[in-house]
């Protein structure tokens, strides 16, 4: 539950991490997996991702992605961790040979004796990689294998031998004394001084165990503070899922609401248009009624207009006979008038002219 709670465990996030490259992003995701055990970093399946970065470039990427194939004790990258011992750097090659210590139970024979053979080499590097190429020979179990490679380059380069004669002869001790004690010998002065070796070397565990336990520490105190984190964001996230799972009931009320009222909307759409289509039907019955009556207004018309200019062409024609007629009748009323008055005028005061002006203008 909490691998899929928390974005820092998912797999699909680690290996895109790890993929990557990026030291900043990639060293907290590598401390991270080394506080989580084992069986978390097995179940995440990105040790192939993880044994990739044993060629990093920098020391610190490649000694901790080291580290974490150590305590997860895997097998199948002995290959990349020979790589890292043939590295200038002290770090990247302690944290190889710490790992093909604790996987050295897993390695097969074949690949055991070049293991051997690389880690037997380490023995002629600084003080610290001594000690640790020391612990991973005893851990693979070949301190005399380690010495026969040591005696076997001897004989094919004295000067090495003298200058590594003291190695040799410490090798021999570690590999003759019982558990945590050395063997007590008092036959030459030159058995005292591999014994002041041998305590050198014993001191170096020391400090590498004290050194180990404080790196222990620190990244217990580191997943202590990861772990918080990752309760307060799985707190954080159980109380979002909290609130959205009530926001999902009241949207579901809400959607069975509207789901309600979009029937109910349905109904009226579909009553609304069973009587659009009522309407239509009548308004066309009314369109072909409005049609057939208006055909029959403008027969009518046609009627009216027709029987109106017959009456008035004939109330024209009759109108200019009683025009002519009455015309006739006034002319020949004038006329006998004129002739009366020319008459009476023409006795009475012989100027006929001037009475007829006169009446004219009457």
């Amino acid at each position: 539950m909490h691998q899929h709670a928390s974005p820092g465990l998912d797999r699909d996030n680690i290996a895109a991490v790890l993929r990557s490259g990026n030291k900043e992003e990639v060293l907290p995701v590598l401390h991270l997996l080394i506080c989580a055990g084992k069986a978390t970093i097995e179940s995440l399946q990105v040790l192939e991702h993880v044994g990739r970065l044993l060629r990093h470039q920098d020391a610190e990427v490649a000694s901790t992605a080291a580290e974490l194939l150590a305590a997860a004790g895997a097998e199948g990258h002995e290959e990349g961790l020979i790589q890292m011992l043939q590295r200038v750097e002290d770090v990247c090659v302690r944290a190889a040979l710490s790992a093909l210590g604790k996987v050295g139970p897993n390695i097969s024979p074949s690949h055991k004796d070049l293991v051997v053979r690389h880690v037997a080499l380490c023995l002629s590097g600084s003080h610290r990689v001594r000690s640790r190429a020391l612990r991973t020979l005893g851990e693979l179990k070949a301190m005399r294998q380690a010495l026969g490679i040591h005696r076997f380059g001897a004989k094919q380069d004295p000067e090495s031998e003298r200058a590594k004669g003291g190695m040799a002869t410490r090798m021999k001790i570690e590999a003759q004394r019982p558990e945590g004690a050395l063997q007590a010998t008092t036959d030459t002065p030159r058995l005292s001084k591999d014994l002041k070796e041998a305590q050198e070397v014993i001191d170096s565990l020391k400090e590498a165990f004290a050194a180990s336990e404080q790196r222990a520490d620190q990244q217990a105190q580191l997943f202590v503070q990861r772990e918080q984190h990752w309760q307060n964001e799985l707190a954080q996230a159980e109380s979002l899922a909290e609130v959205a799972a009530q926001e999902k009931d009241e949207l579901c009320a809400e959607l069975v609401e509207k789901a309600k009222d979009l029937k109910e909307a349905q109904g009226v759409i579909d009553s609304l248009k069973e009587a659009l289509v009522a309407s239509e039907k009548r308004a066309d019955q009314q369109a072909q009624q409005f049609e057939q009556r208006e055909q029959h207004w403008q027969n009518e018309f046609a009627h009216a207009a027709a029987k109106a200019e017959s009456l008035t062409e004939a109330a024209a024609q009759e109108k200019a006979r009683e025009a002519g007629e009455g015309k006739e009748e006034h002319i020949e009323q004038a006329r006998e008038v004129g002739e009366d008055v020319k008459t009476h005028v023409e006795q009475d005061s012989g100027s006929p002219a001037k009475e007829v002006v006169a009446w004219q203008r009457k």
